[in-house]
């Protein structure tokens, strides 16, 4: 989920390559041959972040297959088939979305109050994931305010019913 990179367009690239399904071993391969990724292990790594994080594959073994909301995105390649893994998924994505809908906010003022989501989070890696993610995903903009909402991400917004709290 993390990285250097436009993590979405991976993510695309991977289902791409992965079919329907495919042996794990074979894929990582192929991963590593199309330069997707730099070597076999981190090519299995990204590929249960993306299983764990995003939901979009299902890994058994050495089985790799593409779960309902993969198969959407491959069809469509719109970040919207993302929208509810994202929202109720991940932790902390839907307090971005609903703090930036209030104001610009800069990054490093959502790194701390992200942090104060998860008091596990005592490094910026996971946090800076997801603000990543707003981007990659066109849900947000950097201006010389900070993050800013975007119209998706007004979209996406209005899809939150429900107020988002901290990891206890």
């Amino acid at each position: 989920m993390s990285g250097r990179g436009d993590r979405f367009e991976l993510v695309k690239r991977v289902l791409t390559l992965l079919g329907e399904r495919a042996a794990l071993s074979t894929l990582a391969r192929t991963m590593v041959a199309e330069r997707t990724n730099p070597n076999i292990d981190d090519a299995k790594h990204r590929l249960r972040g993306i299983r764990t994080g995003l939901r979009l594959i299902e890994i058994h073994g050495d089985n790799v297959q593409v779960t309902a909301s993969g198969r959407a995105l491959q069809r469509t390649g719109d970040p919207d088939s993302l929208q509810r893994q994202m929202l109720t998924g991940l932790l902390g994505f839907d307090h971005m979305i609903v703090w930036m809908a209030v104001a610009p906010r800069p990054k490093r003022w959502l790194l701390d109050e992200l942090r104060q989501i998860n008091r596990g989070w005592t490094k910026n890696t996971f946090p800076n994931a997801l603000i990543n993610w707003t981007l990659w995903l066109g849900l947000a903009t950097e201006t010389g305010l900070g993050l800013t909402i975007t119209e998706r991400g007004r979209r996406w917004r209005s899809a939150i019913h429900w107020t988002p709290e901290p990891l206890t």
